[in-house]
């Protein structure tokens, strides 16, 4: 059976999807950046959603990596369209939500401080969509499943998990969940220290954070759920954001500071929790991760070194791992970075890419530093709107 990887050129975004001989797809990533600038072959998420990108006529199921805006977006595009129940299976990377002192409840509880300051607005929405996420994809599927490594697809070719790591005794308390726990506690002593009201302030907001961890919850059960009603939970998480955007906390030199930082964590958070996975040992989507859990990973679930046809890079090109995740592939013939002019601002793919010994490397769109690789590389750029790559 041959599988197509068919790549979307979105600028600065993900739209793959993955097709097993016209008979069964996988949406894989399904969002364009709010800054992605328009070129020749660019297109956006309602242009896809017009040529049925998401909608094939076949038995479909999706992998939202992790929700932020340029892997989302079309996901939420579909939605406030209400095309519901469309894909059989929709797979996110599973979070730990059973205890309170869990990555799943300590990232509600952050997210509410963070929206309680910032509101909606903070750069694609992305405290707003990591919230949602879950039961927006819930609504578009059959059924949901958080996913994480080990996991095996039921596609017509095998295709494994490598990332998120599997649950931990529940007894143990994850490192993540720890940082982020930190970083409430520096808020909260921040407040303390600068306002006054604080108290109400820390109440209202852990309050809230405590809600949305219980609607998430039900989530992420390692299964494949259906769930009843997510759009109802959808409503009463909007309902929180509002609660949360009117306690209005106010703003100091100090208090921009700490929560800009933990933002920043929050965001980083999200892309070292997304999924990575491989497709009968052909191709690999690397997601957003950057170097520390790549090695991790190498480690913990690539002991046999692999050669890949395919190997869709991470963050657009512009993050690999280190030693122990080079090591861990032979050969790529092939490597896809998602990309556009817009990506400059994380500095462009990089040429390390090359240690891979690529025949082939492609880029979905123009970009200022895609022509800088080493001698004998050499690029090639999508002279359509899409590439079909067979693996």
């Amino acid at each position: 059976m041959a599988t197509k990887v068919e790549v979307w050129n979105v600028g600065h975004g993900d739209a793959i999807r993955i097709n097993f001989e016209d008979k069964f797809y996988i949406i894989r990533d399904f969002g364009r950046s709010l800054s992605a600038q328009r070129t020749g072959t660019s297109v956006d998420v309602n242009y896809l959603i017009n040529h049925n990108f998401a909608t094939p006529g076949v038995p479909t199921d999706a992998v939202l990596s992790h929700p932020h805006y340029d892997h989302f977006s079309g996901f939420m595009e579909l939605s406030r369209l209400g095309r519901n129940n469309i894909f059989n299976y929709s797979y996110m990377p599973w979070l730990d939500f059973r205890t309170i002192q869990s990555l799943g409840w300590q990232m509600s509880i952050l997210s509410a401080y963070l929206y309680a300051y910032f509101g909606p607005t903070r750069i694609d929405n992305s405290i707003d969509n990591w919230t949602k996420a879950a039961p927006l994809m819930a609504c578009l599927s059959h059924y949901f499943f958080g996913v994480s490594a080990g996991h095996q697809f039921n596609w017509p070719k095998p295709a494994t998990v490598l990332w998120p790591p599997p649950p931990c005794p529940v007894a143990v308390i994850s490192d993540e969940a720890r940082q982020v726990s930190n970083w409430i506690d520096i808020l909260e002593r921040a407040l303390r220290e600068e306002q006054a009201e604080s108290e109400e302030y820390i109440y209202k907001t852990r309050e809230s954070g405590k809600e949305i961890a219980k609607i998430l919850s039900k989530y992420y059960q390692l299964e494949p759920l259906t769930i009843e009603n997510p759009q109802k939970d959808l409503a009463e998480l909007e309902k929180i954001r509002y609660r949360l955007a009117a306690i209005n906390i106010p703003r100091t030199i100090r208090m921009e500071a700490v929560h800009d930082v933990a933002w920043q964590h929050f965001f980083k958070n999200v892309d070292n929790h997304s999924i990575v996975f491989e497709i009968d040992g052909n191709a690999l989507f690397l997601s957003d991760l950057h170097p520390g859990p790549m090695n991790t990973m190498a480690k913990n679930y690539m002991s046999v070194p692999r050669s890949y046809k395919l190997l869709k890079s991470s963050h657009h090109g512009t993050r690999l791992g280190k030693i122990e995740f080079v090591r861990s592939i032979n050969a790529t013939d092939k490597i896809i970075h998602n990309c556009g002019p817009a990506n400059s601002r994380f500095g462009g793919p990089i040429s390390e890419y090359c240690k891979f010994n690529p025949a082939h490397i492609y880029y979905t769109d123009i970009h200022p530093k895609a022509r800088n690789l080493p001698a004998p590389f050499t690029m090639q750029i999508f002279p359509t709107t899409n590439m079909s790559i067979t693996i």
